[in-house]
């Protein structure tokens, strides 16, 4: 195992932890009378970390590109969708892998 996959094992478990404490720890109301309208700390370090995933996708599949669907929540695409999602996904996967062994030879 690299260094590299240690240290991103080892930010996934911290950031993991980190959500679940801070589930319940904090939350705070978006809009104090609407009590059920809250956010969770454990939100923002999601987003954190996706973003960091989005950029380890873009520089290991070249072909990888981010799609909005317009009219769907998020995993709306994909619940609704399963195949063409499917197709999607493994498309771009092949295409990275063929890529990636053509630059290696």
């Amino acid at each position: 195992m690299k260094k590299t996959d240690i240290q991103k094992y080892a930010t996934l478990a911290m950031l993991s932890a980190l959500a679940y404490i801070s589930l319940f720890l904090i939350h705070f109301p978006i809009i104090p009378s609407a009590s059920f309208l809250s956010c969770d700390v454990k939100d923002v370090m999601l987003v954190i970390y996706a973003l960091r995933s989005h950029k380890e996708l873009k520089q290991y599949l070249k072909n990888y590109e981010e799609e909005i669907m317009p009219g769907y929540g998020h995993g709306e695409f994909l619940m609704k969708h399963t195949d063409e999602c499917r197709k999607k996904i493994r498309d771009t996967i092949r295409a990275g892998i063929s890529d990636r062994i053509r630059r290696e030879n």
